[in-house]
């Protein structure tokens, strides 16, 4: 049945299945493309990706730094890989064009939000050396994906369990292939599930509701500042400047109502960021001010940023990261 299956997935020539992205290859080239999604049947986004000489989506550069020179290692999740976009429209290419004699190195991973970028850290050593010299950026830049970091600490930290219910679907979502038939699967399920599990979006809708707090919460919260306080001690062991920038999705563009509190998880996260010494950027205020015209910042149904969301999110982090940068 499978190979029946396949062979009429192949025939019927729906067009390729997303690539699975998650072989972060130096210089592989794949197909970056949406599902058609709502009753419009819309592709929001269809390009080719290369990934440049460290295996990440941004601005191509060698290990070593040019001489005079200023380097900033920009961190996130998939807001900063921007798979949505060429790389000369994501947040890493529209940043370095705010900071002319600096060279921004995007290190983006789908999935590693503030929990998981210490995984992404232990990389840099490694990628920014060359023969016996390793040179590390001059600050770091972690890219705060709130809410989303929220869910991903309640569902692969705090609740393991419930990946049972969805766990089809997550395993599909780390499909590499080479079968048509299962990516097709992959892409359909991902669209119609929910992920996390629906238990842990209401745990994670919590921190929006004013004075409404959780035991499950709070230890995700707990989780997240003892990771957060680890990458601040390991950039002041390397002499790194930390920075923590926080760059908020669509849920959060509506302003704070008696309602819901769309600054909550941001005000949590600076309090944790500034309690461990490092600087902390809110860009929430200006991607507000932005999102009320003009093209939109996210797309609608994937809610990634779209190359208008970039090109504001950077404009708006290097306003805010030149005096820290300048005063260092």
């Amino acid at each position: 049945m499978l190979a029946v299956g396949e062979v009429a997935v192949r025939a019927a020539d729906t067009g390729p299945a997303r690539a699975a992205h998650h072989a972060f290859v130096p210089g592989r080239t794949f197909r970056s493309a949406a599902p058609p999604r709502g009753p419009e049947r819309t592709v929001e986004y269809d390009l080719s990706i290369t990934l440049n000489r460290f295996g990440f989506h941004g601005p191509d550069h060698a290990p070593l730094r040019e001489p005079g020179k200023g380097r900033i290692a920009l961190v996130g999740d998939s807001m900063v890989e921007a798979f949505q976009v060429s790389r000369e429209e994501g947040l890493g290419a529209r940043l370095e064009a705010g900071l002319p004699g600096t060279e921004v190195l995007a290190f983006g991973k789908s999935g590693h939000s503030t929990i998981k970028q210490d995984r992404i850290l232990a990389e840099l050593p490694l990628l920014l050396r060359e023969g016996e010299r390793t040179d590390l950026p001059d600050a770091v830049v972690f890219a705060v994906h709130g809410p989303y970091a929220v869910r991903q600490t309640l569902v692969d930290f705090v609740r393991p369990a419930a990946l049972w219910r969805r766990g089809l679907s997550w395993a599909l979502l780390h499909y590499t292939g080479p079968s048509r038939l299962l990516l097709e699967v992959r892409d359909s399920v991902l669209v119609r599930l929910e992920v996390p599990t629906e238990d842990l979006l209401e745990e994670a809708a919590r921190a929006f509701r004013p004075g409404r707090t959780s035991d499950l919460g709070e230890r995700a919260w707990a989780l997240l500042g003892k990771a957060l306080g680890e990458q601040v001690r390991w950039c002041r062991e390397r002499g790194v400047r930390p920075i923590y920038a926080y760059i908020p999705d669509l849920s959060e563009i509506p302003a704070p109502d008696a309602r819901r509190d769309t600054d909550a998880i941001a005000r949590r996260f600076e309090g944790m960021a500034k309690a461990a010494g490092a600087d902390w950027i809110d860009l929430t205020a200006g991607m507000r001010r932005a999102a009320a015209g003009g093209e939109p910042l996210f797309l609608k149904y994937d809610q990634h940023l779209t190359a208008r969301g970039h090109a504001v999110a950077g404009a708006l982090l290097a306003e805010r990261l030149r005096p820290l940068l300048e005063g260092k």
